[in-house]
């Protein structure tokens, strides 16, 4: 187990910056994921931990020990790739025995080794097998027993999931959630998919264009976006996001909708504004199938059944927001609905900077 520590990590790719001003610390034992569209960065950062790039400025520390000038096979992490990298022409034992052989143990302790890490990953029955033999499921575990039979100090995952059918990803992430908390090893992974990254973590970090936006436990990214990046990637359906401004008076603030369509109570503390977008989860918007008198209304634009819940987009005077109801709740096409906002659930983002104000 050990303490991960990037300060200061800059990185540029002719002259484009992959990675900016970057810090972060990655306490011992936690399970820790980078979140972040394509090319948000978030692989170049793991790369350099792993020492297959090199910062253009900053300091790696593995232990509060500078690894900067490291190879990768001196910094003792080991790292699951998107493709899983074995190698064809060997069986599973073979390619889990390669880090081991390199270290040069007597075969005992390799075969003992072995055994053990394929007892506990339940792969003993494919260790003769050859990875075109293997399902994706199998073959994903055999690298991930070739990693874990190193006992590194720092796992490194790069997308190890993107392989595998939706179903064999659920079943995946639980199991390798489960295996960092038993082994308790320090751990970054790298996704995209919120999904993987908001039950798995134990914190998270969203990236995009090379900065860190913001780096917290998963529920309170959900709950306490940073700013509108994050609410807007963080979620699905994503977070509805409805231009306005903010109007204060007698001490109190609301935002009113563009149009006038409708008012919010928000936080006293948001200063009065002509360009804001107020956001407010799917879950936090509730829909009446018969509109209460002088309450909101809206055309149900579309409906999307998910068997446990249902979306609907709601339609008010052509500002379309997206609502998470009961199964139960009967509605069609076209009819018109009423509608009303939790206002514990909102939030309010700056239209220039994209900061949230609340």
């Amino acid at each position: 187990m050990a303490k991960l520590r990037l300060s200061s990590i800059n990185k540029a790719f002719g002259g484009v910056d992959a990675v900016k001003d970057f810090n972060l610390t990655v306490n011992d034992g936690e399970f820790l994921v980078l979140l972040g569209p394509s090319g948000s960065g978030k692989t170049t950062v793991l790369r350099m931990v792993a020492g297959l790039e090199t910062p253009t400025t900053g300091e790696i520390f593995i232990d509060d020990v500078l690894v900067n000038g490291k190879l990768p096979k001196e910094r003792d992490v080991a790292m699951v790739f998107q493709n899983y990298a074995l190698y064809p022409h060997l069986s599973a034992y073979d390619n889990i025995s390669m880090p081991l052989k390199s270290k040069k143990l007597s075969a005992e302790e390799i075969d003992k080794r072995i055994k053990e890490t394929a007892e506990v990953l339940q792969i003993g029955h494919v260790l003769t097998r050859k990875p075109g033999q293997l399902s994706g499921g199998e073959q994903q575990r055999v690298a991930v027993a070739r990693a874990v039979v190193r006992s590194p100090k720092v796992f490194l995952f790069d997308e190890p999931l993107s392989n595998l059918d939706a179903k064999l990803r659920v079943t995946a992430r639980g199991f390798l959630k489960r295996l960092q908390k038993d082994l308790k090893v320090t751990t970054v992974y790298v996704t995209h998919d919120q999904a993987e990254a908001m039950t798995m973590a134990d914190r998270m970090v969203v990236m995009n264009h090379g900065v860190l936006q913001q780096i917290s436990e998963p529920d309170r990214v959900y709950r306490e976006p940073a700013n509108m990046f994050v609410a807007s990637f963080v979620g699905s359906p994503p977070i509805n996001l409805v231009p306005g401004a903010i109007v204060k008076a007698d001490g109190s603030a609301k935002f009113v909708a563009k149009g006038n369509i409708f008012e919010v109570p928000v936080s006293s503390d948001a200063p009065q504004s002509e360009e804001v977008y107020l956001g407010v989860r799917p879950e936090d918007v509730v829909v009446h199938a018969k509109p209460p008198k002088g309450g909101w209304t809206a055309r149900v634009y579309l409906q999307e059944p998910m068997g446990s819940v249902q979306f609907l987009t709601l339609d008010v005077n052509g500002t379309k927001i997206v609502s998470q109801t009961q199964p139960n709740l009967s509605v069609s096409l076209n009819q018109t609905v009423g509608f009303s906002i939790q206002h514990e659930g909102v939030h309010v983002f700056d239209a220039k900077d994209g900061r949230r104000m609340d």
